[in-house]
């Protein structure tokens, strides 16, 4: 289940801060929308904290899942049945 719900967040997310901070920056610059830029500015720092911890538990969750590959993955191929002969 954790494993669905960070792929699903690795893939939703990566645009979604990009334009926050260029949104948060803008609304930083003007003095009226001063509150706006601090609230973007908090959301694009909570995507970011549940972003990397998704991005990490996946990359090391392909590494522990390396373990407990079945034997027939080193099974060898005679690709030379696949590959026409010129």
């Amino acid at each position: 289940m954790v494993k669905e719900v960070s792929r699903a967040f690795i893939l939703g997310v990566p645009n979604i801060p990009t334009i926050l901070l260029a949104l948060a920056f803008f609304l930083l610059s003007c003095a009226f929308f001063l509150i706006y830029g601090i609230i973007i500015w908090a959301v694009f720092l909570s995507f970011v904290l549940v972003y990397l911890p998704s991005r990490i538990f996946i990359v090391i969750e392909s590494f522990i899942s390396l373990r407990h590959v079945p034997v027939d993955v080193y099974a060898d191929l005679s690709w030379t049945k696949y590959i026409p002969h010129l």
